[in-house]
């Protein structure tokens, strides 16, 4: 309990997701947020995920992703619910729409803001200034190929 009253100041804040700088280790995801709610791995991943401030105990409002050979944290993801407002984080001279497969057949929207050290900022489900979004996640740029290759194609080619 008392690792879940430490944890709330971090996940009450506005954007907690750039609090992440992707080099945390496991030890201190642990000391900051506390133990996760369920633990799952799969092939050289390894999930941690949160249930806080949620009222639906089958749904996790926070996810972890480390690989498990060199125990790097892979990505941050903030599941909303409702969904919300991100634009503070996608500033428009700094951010671009992603669409998959393509604009016009679109089944996937997300707004995308690479950051200056190799992270991605991903805000699923939104592709306009006002328009929320269900799901932010934090990548490092060098994991895409994995989870969105479509994507790491297009950021390299616009480089």
């Amino acid at each position: 309990l008392g690792a879940l009253l430490f944890a709330a100041p971090i996940f009450s804040q506005e954007h907690e997701v750039l609090a992440f700088t992707l080099q945390e280790q496991r030890s201190q995801v642990t000391k900051r947020l506390g133990p996760p709610a369920m633990v799952a791995a799969n092939g050289d991943f390894e999930s941690w995920q949160y249930q806080i401030g949620i009222e639906d105990q089958h749904e996790f409002s926070h996810q972890l992703l480390f690989r498990i050979s060199t125990g790097e944290l892979i990505s941050f993801t903030r599941n909303y619910e409702p969904a919300v407002n991100v634009d503070t984080l996608f500033p428009e001279a700094e951010s671009r729409v992603e669409h998959y497969p393509d604009a016009d057949h679109s089944v996937m929207v997300m707004r995308v803001r690479q950051l200056s050290d190799g992270r991605v900022l991903l805000a699923l489900g939104s592709s306009k200034a006002g328009e929320p979004a269900s799901q932010l996640m934090l990548i490092r740029e060098s994991e895409l190929r994995h989870f969105y290759a479509w994507l790491e194609e297009r950021l390299h080619t616009s480089k």
